[in-house]
């Protein structure tokens, strides 16, 4: 019976772990440019080799960067004896190629591969990387992108391999690099996430595995907030645009270009040989990324002075622009779209705003002629004329789209406008157009940027903002392309929409996997500024409630569900045996002696009384009344509250490092106001506690606590740091659960992994000494408190199972020992190698 319980518990959690998927963000090394004790070092099995039987495969996506071009990456020790090779992989991109060699330490150099930068592996690209050993075959094999080369080395036959990234022991010599979706094995493969958001605690995705990095740089962040590269101005009109080869965005005015390179964050300048021919009135421009020219472009005129020439191009290699075209059109199209059609030979333009009317006509710039068509009658479900809107092209479905918008259907801004949030497929060579579905919109009324961009995953994305408002905020959302349901994924971005010319351009860049965003603005349609941003793709939510951990909240859930089911077959198997126990011997235990040893009685949680504030399962809090106000504690109150108290025995912590933890979104003003709102809410529940006080001064927040309050956290903290482990009172803070094991907002995270890394060690001292002075019921209740943070606790279970025999409880003992190994079996897959005798 217990074994088929222990099945079906193991079938239900495999489902689990089969159903969950995590994204990886990754993790980025700092190499030669910091100082050695600066340098990233990640031992991926936190220094419990595993053992690998067959072949060891080491797989990973790389980045590397300019600032440190050369060192080593990657080592494997393949076992604890001498006589067994350490391999390494070392990787050299200083000089005009990439160089990546594999080496048996301190002996020879095994495999070399080399390639142009220019052709692969290109600066801050998304390199694919694989390394095995293949203990079988005595061979070793890597594999970068697309190249690969193996030779033959002799290799021990199981490898109890200790794998390790960036400095390592007398290897100080790291690039600076970023890797992810990290997969080791062979038959059952660990996959590491590489999700967190800080802290030095790396874990698999069955969130067990507890990798140590040192001096981590985590990239969490770069796929949930925009990160600003600049701000540029001119007294001119810029004209903006993204080269997605050399991944580059350019600017330019009538007399130089700048382009910024986003891999090496640098801006070169060059000047033009002659003036650009167009007047730029609203900076309307496109690269053909075939040839690299880049052409200027307006499509009309409101000003006599201005013009006559209306098309351009600039030649990036010498620097001269040619004047094409003085042809232009009836009326000014503001926020028109536009596509380079390359296999038909066309630029297409659809939509835009000028002379009180809307355009709904799509026209064609022949790129031989340069002459202006109108691209044929658009057939089907036509759509309304508009401008604000955003297209974007399908190369699979061979199809453009058009979202949102604002106009009307007579094209007339006389008789009023409509915001539009609809999506159309039009086909660009029948101009067949098809309606997909038009979405009820709630909240602020919001336009489309120019640019959207597909990714053939069947969702879109664009930029949209209220453009109604002078100081509005740009926000990235992605629709589904069937249904119309959408999201917005990242911080917002600030932008001035006061004036018609204002435009903002969303790229994809998919050698670097960024989305990048061009904000085009000026205060007077004459001078003019350019700010670039950056975001990882895919994005994430900023909101702390999923930004990014998703996959953290996930792995949590399976770890409680599998708890609970190991707490029910338990359970179950302890009834069935106390049943069938029963049944043989009814009296057997009732002619025994009470136990006498010290501690027959297990320690029973502290209970939350009168004035006290409980972080250990679960925040509760009681006034001095005795009335439970823990509901009084929203969420950023509560945040609030435990990151002051986390940091007021180190002086505290600073306003701007709350506003940056609580509110990464806000600008610093904004910040700022909902910072006092919070803290005034926060005093003004802390008042019905007596005995505790929250102070501010040279710069810090801290909050002071008398005798008259109980808080578990700092009567915790004072007990760890005066090592006073034979008091109960550690055992029964504890005993009451993890802290704040309720909450899953990734802001907690540090708090919790720093409670964790004193209380094992803790909860381990004390469990060894109750069991010397036989107190064994707190032995097995410290060891139920270690398991509920590290499940394959050895020392927990040696010590339990004893102390469990001690109380004749050999059952029990031998139903921990089997849910033990089962977990461990399911975990290392391999046989755990003590026996239930040897305990």
């Amino acid at each position: 019976m217990i074994k088929r319980i222990l099945t079906a518990v193991l079938f239900i959690f495999s489902l689990l772990i089969q159903s969950f998927e995590c994204e990886s963000q990754g993790l980025r090394f700092t190499g030669l440019e910091q100082s050695i004790d600066k340098r990233t070092s990640y031992d991926v099995f936190g220094g419990k080799p595993r053992s690998f039987y067959k072949q060891l495969g080491i797989s990973f996506e790389l980045q590397t960067y300019p600032e440190a071009e050369r060192g080593y990456i990657l080592r494997i020790k393949t076992g604890s004896s001498n006589k067994v090779p350490v391999i390494n992989l070392f990787y050299d991109g200083a000089k005009d190629s990439l160089r990546f060699m594999v080496n048996a330490e301190g002996q020879k150099t095994l495999i070399r591969l080399r390639f142009p930068k220019l052709i692969k592996g290109k600066a801050s690209e998304w390199l694919k990387i694989r390394l095995v050993l293949d203990m079988e075959k005595d061979s070793v094999k890597l594999t970068a992108g697309k190249d690969s080369a193996a030779v033959h080395l002799l290799l021990p036959d199981v490898i109890k391999g200790q794998i390790l990234f960036g400095k390592s022991d007398y290897n100080i010599d790291v690039p600076s690099f970023s890797i992810k979706n990290l997969i080791i094995g062979d038959g059952h493969k660990y996959f590491f996430p590489l999700d967190e958001e800080y802290g030095e605690k790396v874990k698999d995705s069955d969130g067990r595995i507890k990798g140590i990095v040192k001096n981590p740089v985590w990239l969490f962040g770069n796929y949930s907030k925009w990160r600003k590269l600049g701000k540029y101005n001119s007294g001119a009109f810029f004209c903006a645009g993204y080269d997605s080869k050399k991944h580059e965005i350019y600017f330019f005015d009538n007399d130089s270009i700048h382009f910024y390179n986003i891999p090496y964050e640098t801006v070169r300048s060059r000047a033009f040989r002659n003036r650009c021919p167009v007047s730029i009135t609203i900076g309307t421009n496109f690269m053909d990324n075939e040839t690299g020219r880049i052409y200027s472009y307006e499509v009309y005129y409101d000003k006599p002075d201005k013009g006559p020439v209306t098309l351009s191009v600039l030649d990036t290699n010498t620097m001269e622009w040619t004047a094409l075209s003085d042809e232009k059109k009836t009326m000014q199209m503001h926020h028109h779209d536009e596509w380079l059609d390359s296999e038909h030979g066309r630029f297409l333009i659809y939509g835009g705003f000028g002379n009180s009317r809307y355009n709904g006509d799509f026209y064609s710039l022949d790129m031989k002629s340069y002459k202006w068509t109108k691209s044929g009658n658009i057939c089907g479900d036509k759509p309304w004329p508009r401008y604000f809107s955003a297209m974007g092209y399908e190369d699979k479905e061979k199809l453009l789209y058009i979202y949102g918008g604002m106009g009307n259907k007579s094209g007339n801004q006389v008789v009023g406008r409509e915001y539009i949030y609809n999506l159309y497929s039009v086909d660009p060579v029948s101009m067949k157009a098809k309606k997909l579905w038009e979405i009820p919109w709630t909240g602020p009324n919001s336009v489309a940027a120019r640019n959207m961009i597909l990714t053939g995953d069947g969702y879109f994305y664009v930029l949209c903002y209220p453009e109604s408002v002078t100081e509005s905020e740009l926000h990235l959302y992605k629709f589904n392309i069937k249904d119309g349901s959408h999201e917005i994924l990242g911080n917002s971005i600030p932008i001035f929409s006061d004036k018609i010319t204002t435009n903002a351009n969303l790229f994809y860049d998919k050698g670097l996997r960024k989305l990048i965003t061009i904000v085009e603005e000026s205060p007077d349609d004459i001078k003019s500024s350019v700010t670039l941003y950056s975001i990882e793709y895919p994005p994430r939510a900023a909101d702390a409630n999923h930004n990014g951990n998703e996959a953290i909240g996930t792995r949590k859930k399976i770890w409680i569900a599998f708890a609970s089911s190991i707490l029910v077959m338990i359970f179950l198997g302890s009834f069935i045996i106390y049943k069938k126990k029963k049944k043989t011997s009814r009296n057997h235990d009732a002619g025994k002696p009470a136990l006498t040893a010290k501690g027959t009685e297990r320690l029973k949680p502290f209970e939350s009384k009168v004035n006290s504030i409980f972080l250990f399962g679960g925040f509760s809090v009681k006034d001095m009344n005795g009335e439970d106000i823990s509901g009084l504690f929203t969420e950023k109150i509560k945040e609030l509250f435990c990151l002051v108290l986390q940091y007021s025995d180190d002086g505290g912590i600073s306003s701007k490092r709350l506003s940056g933890l609580i509110w990464p979104d806000k600008e610093e003003n904004k910040a700022k106001n909902i910072r006092g709102v919070t803290i005034n809410s926060l005093r003004k529940i802390l008042g019905r506690l007596d005995g505790i006080e929250l102070i501010f001064e040279e710069g810090k927040f801290r909050i002071v606590i008398g005798k008259d309050l109980f808080c578990d956290y700092t009567e915790y903290e004072r007990l760890i740091a005066s090592k006073d482990y034979g008091s109960d009172d550690l055992i029964r803070i504890l005993a009451r659960g993890n802290i704040l094991c309720e909450e899953e907002d990734p802001i907690f995270d540090k708090l919790k992994d720093d409670v964790e890394s004193t209380a094992e060690p803790a909860m381990e001292t004390e469990m060894i000494e109750r069991y010397r002075s036989s107190d064994y019921q707190n032995a097995i209740l410290c060891s139920d408190i270690i398991f509920s943070m590290d499940p394959l606790n050895e020392t927990a279970l040696s010590y339990s199972v004893r102390a469990l025999m001690a109380l004749g409880r050999n059952d029990d003992a031998k139903l921990r020992y089997n849910s033990f190994i089962t977990l461990y079996k399911h975990d290392y897959e391999e046989d755990y190698p003590k026996t239930f005798e040897s305990f």
